[in-house]
């Protein structure tokens, strides 16, 4: 929770304006770059994350939900077997089709 809380109101609206501050054309070094930039921001939130944020400690081990487990693959095994049904020449007719 707070990790995403500060990711939105730190580190987010920063963002463009280091990006503005240097420009693709200036640097000459392609549109490549900016993800490096994005590699070192992440490198050092999770580093500051681990060394300010004290791990969770459990006092039990949680139990292995196998209902849900079960559950979430029969969803996904029906899911993927929807994506692929789907008539890419008619998308619209056959995602409201509901002939198999």
């Amino acid at each position: 929770m707070l990790i995403g809380a500060l990711d939105t109101a730190i580190v987010s609206p920063a963002l463009p304006a280091i990006r503005r501050a240097f420009s693709v054309d200036d640097l000459l070094l392609g549109w490549q770059w900016l993800f490096l930039i994005n590699q070192a921001l992440s490198a050092l939130v999770i580093g500051l994350n681990l060394r300010f944020i004290p791990a969770a400690k459990t006092s039990q081990k949680p139990n292995l939900d196998w209902a849900g487990m079960l559950t979430l693959g029969l969803w996904l095994a029906l899911l993927t077997f929807g994506i692929n049904q789907v008539d890419t020449a008619h998308f619209f007719a056959s995602a409201l089709s509901l002939s198999v």
